[in-house]
């Protein structure tokens, strides 16, 4: 599924493109129905809006009285966004998946975790998931309550995935090297034995991405 550049998307405070997608938002919220059925990306959109508005990120052309209305607003979409991940099950989930426009999986996975809706989840409705290839296991590792619920689907879909190596060398960059990158979480099951012998195998292959061998080098990790 393509990307939709109308829909919004708050990627952080420091972003540059707050005004624009903030300028999306505005029909949103003038139109917004609380009595209304939204889609799944239609709840996430409304997230997004508000986390712009949780940042007390704002356009500069709002004056004192807009602003204010719109957060009365927007204030109202937690309702609406918590009532529609109400209406995730085992039956649904994953057909809800397939239909995520992809700057949204992160939140998805985000509300999942905070809403605990994953209590809901059987491990064979995430295992459909995982089989998705529109399924990127980063996004799920960055919810440690979700990670520490299904840690053994989790480990063993890591055991099986030419991915998991440059993601513990991932971790291990953004836990020694200044960076904003979220951090990520990994199953308590999977020992530090078995994550040494997943990258020393990684570095073996003749596909090793350079950059994560130049930072085993330059480390010392192993």
């Amino acid at each position: 599924m393509k990307r939709d550049l109308n829909r919004v998307v708050f990627y952080s405070k420091q972003d540059l493109s707050g005004d624009r997608n903030l300028q999306h938002a505005e029909p949103i919220i003038e139109n917004y129905d609380s009595s209304k059925v939204y889609e799944i990306n239609e709840a996430l959109e409304l997230y997004q809006i508000k986390l712009y508005f949780d940042n007390e990120l704002y356009r500069r052309v709002w004056n004192k009285e807009t602003k204010e209305k719109y957060t009365g607003i927007v204030a109202e979409f937690w309702s609406t966004i918590t009532s529609f991940f109400t209406t995730l099950s085992n039956e649904n989930i994953a057909n809800y998946f397939e239909l995520i426009d992809y700057q949204y999986y992160d939140s998805f996975w985000t509300l999942i975790s905070q809403l605990y809706t994953y209590k809901r989840i059987s491990s064979n409705s995430l295992k459909e998931i995982l089989k998705s290839n529109r399924f990127h296991v980063r996004q799920l590792l960055k919810q440690r309550n979700l990670v520490n619920h299904f840690s053994n689907i989790i480990k063993y879909y890591l055991l099986d995935s030419t991915e998991s190596a440059e993601l513990l060398l991932s971790q291990f960059e953004e836990d020694h090297i200044l960076s904003e990158k979220p951090k990520l979480f990994f199953p308590n099951s999977l020992k530090e034995s078995v994550k040494e012998s997943m990258i020393l195998k990684y570095l073996d292959s003749p596909n090793a991405n350079l950059n994560y061998v130049k930072l085993v080098i330059n480390s010392r990790i192993l």
